[in-house]
């Protein structure tokens, strides 16, 4: 019975060691999965938040060039109004000059310096932009006499000159009376005969510049030196 007793007693120790033993292993192999478990985790909260930097930066970004591409086109349409290159349809004045009745001598006629004065007086009364007879003024230009003809673009125009200007139709008209071309009108209404009529018009178009009246022969451009 003894010698029994101390076999099982024996078992049982070498069953409990074995026992302790898969448990050391078991807890080990748990801790070891959570500490993996943790740097995966961290792995993917770093990977998170570099994302999510990289999303604030590529809405900045994208910010940024929406801005850029406003003020792009804010740029484009601004110097094509300035140069002539868009069509502008708006509310302005519409002036018709013409030459006297019965005209015999040059006072009588409508000149070229005539013509420049109106564009002149109108720019400086807050014209946005300018036609005479359907050729839209530019910074190109030129309203001379040419032979027995007055040219604008180079094209011949004839009598009536019709001149469409566009602008705030409640300052335009009284800003350009005022003016030196305003006055300068005026007398040669009452001097010389020449028929001048002034309206303001809601709705006016005047087209763009041909591209051929545009082409720059002999300026280039120059950098900007840096102050």
């Amino acid at each position: 019975v003894f010698i029994l007793f101390g076999a099982l007693v024996a078992t049982a120790g070498v069953q409990t060691s074995r026992s302790a033993g898969v448990e050391a292993d078991s807890h080990e192999n748990l801790v070891g999965q959570v500490n993996a478990g943790d740097a995966v985790l961290e792995a993917i909260r770093d990977d998170l938040t570099t994302l999510r930097a990289e999303v604030i930066s590529a809405r900045f970004d994208n910010r940024t060039a929406r801005t850029a591409e406003a003020r792009a086109d804010a740029d484009v349409t601004r110097m094509g109004t300035e140069l002539g290159t868009i069509a502008l349809s708006g509310p302005g004045l519409r002036i018709v000059a013409n030459d006297a009745v019965d005209a015999n001598e040059d006072a009588e006629y409508v000149l070229d310096k005539d013509l420049r004065n109106i564009v002149t007086g109108l720019w400086e009364a807050g014209a946005e932009a300018i036609s005479i007879n359907g050729e839209r003024i530019s910074s190109l230009t030129a309203i001379r006499f040419a032979g027995c003809c007055i040219t604008v673009n180079y094209e011949k125009l004839a009598p009536p000159y019709v001149v469409f200007a566009i602008g705030d139709p409640d300052t335009l008209p009284a800003r350009f009376v005022e003016s030196t071309a305003g006055t300068y009108w005026l007398n040669a209404q009452e001097t010389f005969g020449l028929r001048f009529e002034m309206d303001v018009d809601d709705s006016l178009t005047i087209p763009a510049v041909s591209p051929d009246r545009l082409q720059l022969r002999n300026a280039t451009s120059k950098p900007v030196e840096a102050q």
